[in-house]
């Protein structure tokens, strides 16, 4: 395998860290797996990225464009990147190019040593090109949320999505948005949700995608009063995310958050980048990932198209900073996952599962207190199962691609001269798993018994068998709840699907 999916250039050193801390390497191995050697991460996967263009000719992303699996819309007058000013022959940076690398970049370009491989290079991007402001430099200072501002804001986000949900992809990103703290106005929230109801309805309505949103780097950012809430010492304190990433903050159904991510900064040590707005209010819908820790500490790798600066212009490598980095990778993460299960899971049960496997420090319940219900998900109100901070956690792609929690069934059972594993094959039925989310899995035999253990592989999906006959049979462990008092093994067949 290819050391750079462990995060390694070419001379053996930690370069690309980001993959190393989502764990990329151990999901590719069990694509590698199921699908073959030389498997590329993402196949299959379409994902569509809004953002300020893309450079198709950069040396990081031009053999996935060769290969067409690029396209480039233009939307709302923008021009077609890379934009380079008549006058100075100097590049505009390309935001799109450095947040598409990160999902498609090849690391096929053997000029630099620092060429490296996005998250999902073997996935389908449909770059939509916007014009995009460079962010205010200005104090934060909150203003009142008038119903003019944000149902245009919400008819602008429209306008953008319309065009890149008409491929249908699977995933939707977003490394763009405004610098309002969403917690700044929930005073307004009624208001909020009734302002911005067109753009909730769109999402609820977009079974089948998952819109992934950059949470925003407002955090230490200067701030204007000292008499509002997180800015004490003139340096705001990013709670939250930004009024957009954190939509489903004003969707009182509860239905945009099966589809809206909200993600967050990490740094080399998978702590939050001092940046980074924090999850907060949103961490019911938040994830984290590498976005690259404020200078001096590294930054995640991105394809450079800009102005030159240190060695860099056209065609280069470099290191970007920001949730804008972080999106992409949550992003291609979702589609690596979702082409290991294939049909057999929705991009809605992806998220879900991704979200229960992340790697997150709960926040503390303090002194007999209860805990806040956004970071509760059980009721109980007693402990907490998400971080103020980052929400579900660090996203775990190692973990996302292997039965999750204690499966029903577990230990061993003998098979004394291979009595059992002849009889399963003769009728074909093969034993199974179901991990927590009621997810099957194959098991896989091991001489004469089988081991009911996390080593094993996602049966096909129930759909893909046609009838007559059962979808699929296997050996499920009935519990005391639905088979009595005892325990025992009996067979499944396609009423079982759902575990």
């Amino acid at each position: 395998m290819d050391p750079e999916y462990q995060g390694l250039d070419h001379e053996g050193n930690r370069r690309n860290w980001a993959l190393d801390a989502v764990k990329a390497a151990d999901a590719y191995a069990r694509l590698e797996a199921k699908y073959g050697a030389g498997t590329l991460p993402g196949a299959g996967q379409r994902i569509a990225v809004i953002d300020t263009g893309i450079d198709v000719a950069h040396s990081e992303l031009a053999p996935a464009n060769a290969a067409e699996r690029v396209s480039y819309t233009l939307i709302l007058g923008a021009r077609r990147e890379p934009i380079q000013d008549a006058d100075t022959l100097a590049w505009s940076f390309s935001h799109g190019t450095a947040v598409s690398s990160l999902i498609l970049a090849s690391r096929d370009d053997p000029r630099q040593d620092w060429s490296f491989h996005g998250i999902a290079h073997g996935a389908h991007l449909d770059m939509y090109g916007i014009t995009l402001g460079s962010g205010s430099p200005r104090p934060y200072d909150p203003q009142p949320a008038t119903r003019a501002d944000i149902r245009g804001r919400a008819q602008a986000r429209l306008a953008l999505l319309d065009p890149a949900l008409t491929n249908r992809p699977g995933v939707v990103n977003m490394s763009f948005g405004y610098s309002e703290i969403a917690e700044h106005y929930l005073p307004q929230r009624t208001d909020m949700e009734t302002w911005l109801e067109p753009l909730i309805d769109r999402i609820k309505g977009s079974q089948g995608t998952i819109f992934v949103a950059a949470a925003g780097n407002q955090n230490g950012r200067d701030c204007e009063r000292t008499t509002d809430a997180g800015c004490a010492s003139r340096k705001l304190e990013a709670t939250s995310p930004t009024i957009i990433s954190a939509l489903p903050l004003w969707d009182s159904s509860g239905e945009t958050g099966e589809r809206w991510v909200a993600v967050v900064a990490t740094d080399d040590k998978n702590a939050i980048a001092s940046y980074s707005n924090r999850c907060g209010l949103a961490a019911k819908w938040c994830l984290a990932a590498p976005g690259g820790g404020a200078r001096p500490d590294p930054g995640v790798l991105i394809a450079y198209t800009g102005p030159y600066m240190g060695g860099l212009g056209r065609g280069r490598s470099g290191e970007g900073r920001g949730t804008s980095y972080a999106a992409p990778l949550v992003s291609g993460g979702l589609a690596v996952v979702k082409q290991y299960f294939g049909d057999t899971l929705t991009y809605e049960q992806v998220l879900q599962r991704v979200y229960a496997t992340a790697d997150v420090t709960p926040d503390t319940v303090v002194g007999g207190g209860t805990c806040p219900e956004h970071l509760d998900t059980d009721g109980d109100r007693t402990t907490c199962e998400l971080s103020s901070t980052l929400g579900h956690g660090l996203m775990n792609l190692e973990k996302a691609t292997r039965p999750v929690g204690g499966t029903s069934g577990g230990g061993t059972f003998a098979d004394a001269g291979g009595t059992i594993a002849a009889t399963l094959a003769m009728s074909g039925v093969e034993p199974v798993v179901f991990d927590s989310l009621g997810y099957p899995f194959r098991v896989a035999p091991r001489a004469q018994a089988y081991t009911l253990a996390p080593e094993v592989d996602p049966i096909p999906g129930f759909a893909d068998v046609p009838d007559p006959g059962p979808r699929w049979r296997g050996l499920h462990w009935r519990d005391a709840e639905t088979d009595g008092p005892a325990r025992r093994w009996s067979f499944a067949g396609a009423s079982d699907a759902t575990g």
